[in-house]
């Protein structure tokens, strides 16, 4: 995202890309361009407060965010909460992420976005059928296990 001239990374969050990935945007990837356009009309970046510059020279971090009304939150929640993106945790700024996925809770709540879809359903975990992607289950976990870097539940 560009503001005021210079590039930002919207960090902790994933949206469907625009980016021409083999061969094309991803699915659902304009509906999330109009939120974004949506919300960037509707306030203003409070720039000052980006935490960090990437290896690119990019301010990244929470992108801290004023609604037209006064109040803020952070971009990152304002597309969380038009179910525009999901939390994809990258930072260890645990207060943040726990706002990040309420926002995204409230949204899935609410069917909105993304989570209208039946490709973001919530799957019950004893449902034997594969899955493949992007996917989230409700069950009760039985273990877990770490293998060369990946973490395994069963359920």
């Amino acid at each position: 995202m560009l503001a005021g001239g210079r590039e930002i990374v919207l960090t902790d969050i994933l949206a469907p890309s625009t980016a021409a990935l083999w061969g094309g945007a991803e699915p659902w990837s304009e509906m999330a361009s109009e939120a974004l356009r949506k919300i960037r009309a509707s306030g203003t970046l409070v720039s000052e407060r980006m935490n960090s510059l990437d290896r690119w020279g990019r301010a990244a971090g929470a992108a801290h965010w004023r609604h037209a009304d006064g109040r803020e939150t952070t971009l990152q929640e304002a597309l969380l909460a038009e179910g525009a993106a999901r939390v994809h945790p990258q930072s260890d700024d645990a207060a943040m992420l726990d706002r990040y996925f309420a926002a995204e809770d409230a949204a899935r709540g609410a069917r909105r976005g993304l989570w209208a879809l039946d490709a973001y359903a919530i799957r019950n975990a004893d449902d034997a059928r594969a899955a493949f992607g992007f996917q989230i289950y409700h069950g009760k976990v039985r273990s877990a296990s770490n293998r060369r870097g990946r973490i395994f539940f069963k359920f």
